[in-house]
């Protein structure tokens, strides 16, 4: 019995992978084809040869090497900054004591109830008021009003020893030294 729920727990997951892969596959698979070949009916699956033509056709279209920059500077100084706003609020709402915190995490947690479809016009409009439409910082900055981050970051640093802190603060580390990572000193 227990071998027959195992194949189909494998089988299970074998659809799993397989429909999780498939749309990386077609896309690959597309962009090797025409487009009468992939838009007929049933569209073609096997790749075929036109990969050179159409790459040559996105290359006119779009500047994908500033579509490369783009992307990485994007996610590269969102990634710092998330880290150090996320970080912060989620060690002072799990570790410091002070008025009003229980009022600030229930704002935070009610936060991630909005659905993000409801921010994309008041976000559009704020980006429009400081002027930051066509830079990036209109796509880094209302990312970074991200309460899930705050809330994955409070959970985390629940689990940190309050007797570590204690220790950091007896030895002269500041809060700064006390949450940043070791570097073997």
């Amino acid at each position: 019995m227990k071998k027959v729920g195992r194949v189909f727990g494998y089988i299970v997951l074998a659809i799993g992978a397989f429909l999780s892969l498939f749309p990386f596959y077609f896309m690959f698979v597309s962009g090797t084809n025409t487009n009468a070949q992939i838009l007929s009916v049933p569209p073609k699956l096997t790749i075929g040869t036109e990969l050179a033509k159409n790459f040559a056709i996105l290359s006119g279209k779009i500047d994908l090497l500033q579509s490369t920059w783009n992307t990485l500077f994007i996610s590269v100084v969102y990634t710092v900054l998330a880290l150090l706003l996320f970080s912060a609020a989620g060690y002072a709402l799990a570790k410091f004591e002070f008025k009003g915190k229980k009022i600030i995490y229930g704002f935070v947690m009610g936060s991630m109830m909005i659905p993000s479809l409801v921010m994309y016009v008041p976000l559009f409009e704020m980006m429009i008021k400081l002027n930051l439409t066509d830079s990036y910082w209109a796509v880094i900055l209302p990312l970074l009003a991200n309460a899930f981050g705050i809330f994955l970051m409070r959970q985390n640093m629940l689990a940190f020893p309050t007797a570590l802190m204690e220790a950091g603060r007896i030895d002269g580390v500041g809060e700064i030294g006390i949450v940043r990572p070791d570097k073997g000193e």
